[in-house]
């Protein structure tokens, strides 16, 4: 059985922003690093499902080899691959190879997704930053900033 590793629900209310960028900051290596995590046991999932495969088209191709000559029937390699392709262990084990390498790519963008997060953080402390400078410098001189005021009003 393939296991769905990552729930992207809780996901997207791991990642949401909001409006407490401190906390935002804060959390974000940490949920980098915990999806890292899960993208890691994502891929080893799909390596594990990928062998699995493998294993049952060998197996599969073997028995049927092995069937033929004790028949004295000469096949192809084509009706090799023909048999193996259409045999239902087969069919399971290629079905959780897909689906286990759909997981371990959707939890890669995740992380892309994380990588973006980080961008638009450090653009929002950026902006926040600057926000900051142009108050204070309103309080550094308030009678300056009140003259600004009306002349903007009185144009």
């Amino acid at each position: 059985m393939v296991d769905t590793i990552i729930d992207y629900s809780e996901f997207v209310r791991d990642t949401n922003i909001g409006t407490d960028l401190d906390s935002a900051f804060k959390s974000q290596a940490s949920l980098f690093a915990f999806y890292a995590g899960k993208y890691h046991k994502a891929s080893l999932q799909a390596d594990k499902f990928e062998t699995l495969m493998k294993i049952a088209e060998a197996k599969i191709g073997k028995d049927f080899r092995d069937l033929s000559a004790k028949e004295g029937t000469k096949i192809t390699e084509k009706m090799v691959e023909a048999h193996v392709i259409t045999q239902p262990a087969y069919i399971k084990a290629k079905m959780q190879y897909h689906e286990a390498r759909g997981i371990s790519d959707l939890v890669k963008n995740c992380l892309d997704s994380l990588r973006q997060r980080r961008d638009m953080l450090i653009q929002l402390g950026a902006n926040e930053r600057e926000e900051r400078k142009g108050d204070m410098a309103m309080m550094a001189n308030p009678v300056a900033a009140y003259r600004r005021g009306l002349e903007k009003t009185s144009e």
